[in-house]
C-alpha cells in the first residue's frame, strides 16, 4: 500500500476554507491561490538515509525555533519602552534568549562523523 503526505500553505486558513478547499485543489492550483505538495511518504530504510532524515527534522525545527525568536524579538522591539524595562519586556527577553541558545544548540547537531559499519 502506498502513502502520501498531503501539504497544504496559505495564508489564514481555516477549517472551513481548507474543507472548501479539498473540494476545489484542481482550480484553486491552477489559479495559484495555494501551493500544493505531494510527497511519498515513504520512510527511510537504511541507517545512513533515516540519519539523513533525522538530520534534515533537526534542521527544519531550528528553522523553526529561529523564526519563533524573531517573532518575539519583533514584539519586543514594537512595545513602547516603558514595556520594554517592565516585566512583560524581561518575559519577552528571557524567552528570546532562551530560544536563542536552543537554535545555537539545535544547528551545533552534526552527523556527518557518524559512519556506519558494512554489514559483512
Amino acid at each position: 500500500m502506498s502513502r502520501f503526505l498531503l501539504t497544504i500553505e496559505g495564508k489564514q486558513l481555516q477549517k472551513r476554507s481548507v474543507e472548501k478547499l479539498v473540494r476545489s485543489l484542481k482550480d484553486l492550483k491552477k489559479k495559484g491561490e495555494v501551493d500544493i505538495t505531494v510527497k511519498a511518504d515513504n520512510p527511510p530504510t537504511s541507517r545512513a538515509a533515516r540519519l539523513e532524515a533525522a538530520l534534515s527534522q533537526v534542521t527544519e525545527a531550528a528553522s523553526e525555533v529561529g523564526e519563533l525568536r524573531d517573532e518575539l524579538q519583533e514584539w519586543y522591539d514594537n512595545l513602547p519602552e516603558q514595556f520594554q524595562d517592565g516585566e512583560k519586556g524581561g518575559q519577552l527577553q528571557n524567552a528570546i534568549d532562551e530560544l536563542d541558545s536552543l537554535v545555537d544548540e539545535l544547528e551545533g547537531i552534526d552527523g556527518g562523523s557518524v559512519e556506519f559499519p558494512g554489514m559483512y
